[in-house]
């Protein structure tokens, strides 16, 4: 059971997504908070089929002292809950944090990118924007 950020509420993980909260903790707590290990990280985590990720993540330097995950679809509420518990999100002390979910089909692109054209999309939803801490 953990703790919902956003409403306080109690929540019971499934024995999945138990696994991905435990096994989150666990590379976290054994990798350094740098966008090259967090990458290893976020891939490795991923790509073990735990909780049904579908496609890429990464983490990008986007600012100073502000790092940026990024999910390549929209999480599902316990893949977000999971995330948003408190402490599960490696970083260094004082680095900002953003996580965005984002479909690429659905964001705007460019000619030859397969992706949709003008008129079609916001450059990013709003909801992409998942989690912001200073």
């Amino acid at each position: 059971t953990i703790s919902d950020a956003d409403t306080g509420q109690s929540v019971t993980l499934t024995d999945e997504y138990y696994r991905l909260l435990l096994l989150y903790k666990a590379m976290a707590n054994i990798s350094a908070s740098t966008a090259k290990a967090q990458n290893e990280l976020l891939a490795a985590l991923v790509n073990t089929g735990i909780a049904g990720f579908p496609r890429a993540a990464y983490v990008l330097e986007v600012d100073t002292m502000v790092i940026r995950w990024v999910f390549e679809d929209f999480l599902n509420d316990m893949q977000l809950l999971v995330f948003k518990a408190a402490g599960t999100l490696a970083r260094g002390g004082g680095v900002g944090l953003e996580l965005y979910a984002v479909d690429p089909a659905r964001v705007f692109g460019f000619d030859g990118g397969d992706w949709q054209p003008f008129n079609q999309a916001p450059f990013a939803p709003d909801a992409a924007l998942v989690i912001h801490r200073s």
